[in-house]
Protein backbone atom coordinates (compact mmCIF):
# COMPACT_ATOMS: atom_id res chain seq x y z
CA UNK A 1 0.00 0.00 0.00
CA UNK A 2 1.08 3.32 -0.72
CA UNK A 3 1.45 6.23 1.49
CA UNK A 4 -0.17 8.89 -0.22
CA UNK A 5 0.18 12.42 1.38
CA UNK A 6 0.61 14.82 -1.31
CA UNK A 7 1.04 18.86 -0.35
CA UNK A 8 1.27 22.03 -2.86
CA UNK A 9 4.05 24.07 -1.56
CA UNK A 10 3.45 26.51 -4.60
CA UNK A 11 3.09 29.52 -2.52
CA UNK A 12 5.60 28.45 -0.13
CA UNK A 13 8.51 28.67 -3.30
CA UNK A 14 6.76 31.68 -4.73
CA UNK A 15 5.43 33.96 -2.21
CA UNK A 16 7.87 32.76 0.57
CA UNK A 17 4.90 32.29 2.92
CA UNK A 18 5.78 29.42 5.58
CA UNK A 19 3.00 26.20 5.66
CA UNK A 20 1.74 24.70 9.29
CA UNK A 21 0.46 21.18 8.69
CA UNK A 22 -0.72 19.74 12.04
CA UNK A 23 -2.31 16.44 10.40
CA UNK A 24 -3.51 12.86 11.41
CA UNK A 25 -3.09 10.56 8.52
CA UNK A 26 -3.46 6.34 8.52
CA UNK A 27 -1.02 3.95 8.10
CA UNK A 28 -0.72 2.34 5.38
CA UNK A 29 1.45 -1.07 7.32
CA UNK A 30 4.85 -0.80 7.95
CA UNK A 31 6.41 -4.11 8.95
CA UNK A 32 9.90 -4.36 10.89
CA UNK A 33 11.77 -7.42 12.13
CA UNK A 34 10.51 -6.58 15.78
CA UNK A 35 7.44 -5.10 15.27
CA UNK A 36 5.08 -3.58 12.97
CA UNK A 37 3.00 -0.37 12.26
CA UNK A 38 -0.50 -2.06 11.59
CA UNK A 39 -2.46 -0.54 8.42
CA UNK A 40 -4.84 2.24 9.89
CA UNK A 41 -3.06 3.48 12.61
CA UNK A 42 -2.93 6.64 13.29
CA UNK A 43 0.45 9.09 12.35
CA UNK A 44 0.12 12.26 13.76
CA UNK A 45 2.66 15.26 12.24
CA UNK A 46 3.01 18.78 12.83
CA UNK A 47 5.37 20.30 10.05
CA UNK A 48 6.38 23.89 9.02
CA UNK A 49 6.94 23.87 5.52
CA UNK A 50 8.99 26.98 4.75
CA UNK A 51 10.75 28.24 1.34
CA UNK A 52 14.53 27.93 1.36
CA UNK A 53 17.55 28.54 -1.23
CA UNK A 54 17.07 24.93 -1.91
CA UNK A 55 14.04 24.16 -2.19
CA UNK A 56 11.16 23.76 1.04
CA UNK A 57 12.30 22.89 4.02
CA UNK A 58 10.16 20.47 6.67
CA UNK A 59 10.68 21.11 10.63
CA UNK A 60 8.34 19.57 12.52
CA UNK A 61 7.93 16.36 14.38
CA UNK A 62 6.08 12.91 14.62
CA UNK A 63 4.20 10.73 16.77
CA UNK A 64 2.93 6.59 16.17
CA UNK A 65 1.90 4.08 18.53
CA UNK A 66 3.30 0.35 17.28
CA UNK A 67 3.41 -3.13 17.62
CA UNK A 68 6.77 -4.19 19.06
CA UNK A 69 8.12 -7.40 19.97
CA UNK A 70 10.85 -7.62 22.94
CA UNK A 71 14.33 -8.51 21.79
CA UNK A 72 15.16 -10.53 24.87
CA UNK A 73 11.81 -12.16 26.07
CA UNK A 74 9.85 -12.11 22.86
CA UNK A 75 6.65 -10.35 24.62
CA UNK A 76 4.88 -8.36 22.53
CA UNK A 77 4.46 -4.98 23.53
CA UNK A 78 2.95 -0.90 22.16
CA UNK A 79 5.53 1.15 22.09
CA UNK A 80 4.78 5.06 21.42
CA UNK A 81 7.47 6.43 18.88
CA UNK A 82 8.37 9.98 18.67
CA UNK A 83 10.86 11.65 16.30
CA UNK A 84 11.75 15.03 15.14
CA UNK A 85 11.93 16.06 11.42
CA UNK A 86 14.20 18.31 9.58
CA UNK A 87 14.69 17.92 5.15
CA UNK A 88 14.97 19.30 2.60
CA UNK A 89 13.11 18.82 -0.39
CA UNK A 90 15.05 19.54 -3.38
CA UNK A 91 13.72 22.08 -6.47
CA UNK A 92 15.42 20.32 -9.36
CA UNK A 93 17.02 18.04 -10.24
CA UNK A 94 19.74 15.37 -8.49
CA UNK A 95 19.57 12.70 -6.18
CA UNK A 96 18.20 13.95 -3.21
CA UNK A 97 15.43 11.64 -1.09
CA UNK A 98 13.28 14.46 -1.00
CA UNK A 99 12.01 16.69 -4.26
CA UNK A 100 9.71 18.78 -4.92
CA UNK A 101 7.69 17.71 -8.03
CA UNK A 102 6.26 19.53 -10.73
CA UNK A 103 3.66 21.41 -10.20
CA UNK A 104 4.90 22.35 -6.62
CA UNK A 105 3.87 19.38 -5.16
CA UNK A 106 5.79 17.30 -2.62
CA UNK A 107 4.89 13.73 -1.27
CA UNK A 108 5.13 13.96 2.76
CA UNK A 109 5.05 9.92 2.86
CA UNK A 110 8.35 8.99 1.97
CA UNK A 111 9.78 11.34 4.78
CA UNK A 112 7.06 9.69 7.14
CA UNK A 113 7.66 5.70 6.42
CA UNK A 114 11.58 6.82 6.62
CA UNK A 115 11.53 9.00 10.41
CA UNK A 116 9.47 6.54 11.41
CA UNK A 117 11.68 3.48 10.13
CA UNK A 118 14.90 5.24 12.40
CA UNK A 119 12.33 6.26 14.97
CA UNK A 120 11.66 2.21 16.14
CA UNK A 121 14.09 0.95 18.35
CA UNK A 122 17.33 -1.23 17.09
CA UNK A 123 16.42 -3.61 19.89
CA UNK A 124 13.21 -2.75 21.22
CA UNK A 125 12.42 -3.78 25.11
CA UNK A 126 9.48 -4.54 26.66
CA UNK A 127 10.57 -3.21 29.97
CA UNK A 128 13.76 -1.79 30.75
CA UNK A 129 14.72 -4.82 33.25
CA UNK A 130 13.53 -7.30 31.18
CA UNK A 131 15.42 -10.60 31.66
CA UNK A 132 14.57 -12.37 28.68
CA UNK A 133 14.36 -15.97 28.50
CA UNK A 134 16.84 -18.91 29.40
CA UNK A 135 18.77 -19.96 26.46
CA UNK A 136 18.91 -23.85 27.58
CA UNK A 137 14.68 -24.23 28.15
CA UNK A 138 13.38 -21.56 26.68
CA UNK A 139 11.66 -20.18 29.72
CA UNK A 140 10.33 -16.78 30.59
CA UNK A 141 12.80 -15.47 33.00
CA UNK A 142 10.30 -12.43 33.81
CA UNK A 143 8.06 -14.70 35.31
CA UNK A 144 10.47 -17.16 37.69
CA UNK A 145 13.38 -18.59 37.37
CA UNK A 146 13.58 -21.84 35.61
CA UNK A 147 14.96 -25.53 36.81
CA UNK A 148 17.68 -25.71 34.12
CA UNK A 149 20.98 -26.11 35.66
CA UNK A 150 24.41 -23.22 35.08
CA UNK A 151 25.59 -24.09 31.78
CA UNK A 152 29.56 -25.26 32.08
CA UNK A 153 32.00 -22.32 31.30
CA UNK A 154 34.22 -23.37 28.04
CA UNK A 155 37.88 -24.54 29.60
CA UNK A 156 39.31 -21.65 27.36
CA UNK A 157 37.59 -18.81 29.35
CA UNK A 158 38.63 -19.63 32.30
CA UNK A 159 41.93 -17.76 32.47
CA UNK A 160 39.96 -14.45 31.77
CA UNK A 161 37.75 -15.41 34.25
CA UNK A 162 40.85 -15.71 36.88
CA UNK A 163 42.05 -12.40 35.98
CA UNK A 164 38.58 -10.55 36.47
CA UNK A 165 38.46 -12.52 39.90
CA UNK A 166 41.86 -10.70 40.32
CA UNK A 167 40.86 -7.58 39.41
CA UNK A 168 37.72 -7.48 41.48
CA UNK A 169 39.70 -7.90 44.92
Amino acid sequence: MEWPCRVNVSRVLEEGEPLALEEVVESPGLSLPLGFLPEGRAISFRLVLDGVEEGVRAEGELEAEADLVCSRCLTKFRANLQRRVEEIFSVGGGEEAYRVEAGGWIELGSLLRDHLLEAMPFSPRCREECKGLCPSCGKDLNIGPCSCEEPAVDPRWRPLGRLLDELGS
